[in-house]
């Protein structure tokens, strides 16, 4: 049941679909299956939580996205800190 992932495997498994969507892009593919709302289906998340993911992934230092992945810092207390800053 993935909404028992722990924060560290939701946030690589967003990883990895934001990777095949980038190779979607890159093959000029349809991107119809990486919307906000298809993801957060995918991962049985809300939309939300897929956006702020998202922002995290863009705006985050390589340290605290190392720290997410590794379980080390929640999505929502990186999500935080990078509003802070």
């Amino acid at each position: 049941d993935r909404r028992n992932l722990s924060d560290s495997e939701l946030f690589n498994m967003f990883q990895k679909l934001e990777e095949l969507k980038n190779q979607s892009k890159f093959d000029k593919k349809s991107l119809e299956e990486f919307t906000d709302s298809k993801l957060a289906a995918k991962l049985q998340k809300s939309e939300r939580q897929v956006q702020k993911m998202r922002e995290l992934s863009k705006k985050a230092e390589p340290e605290m996205l190392e720290k997410v992945s590794a379980g080390a810092m929640s999505i929502n207390q990186a999500y935080k800190e990078v509003k802070k800053n």
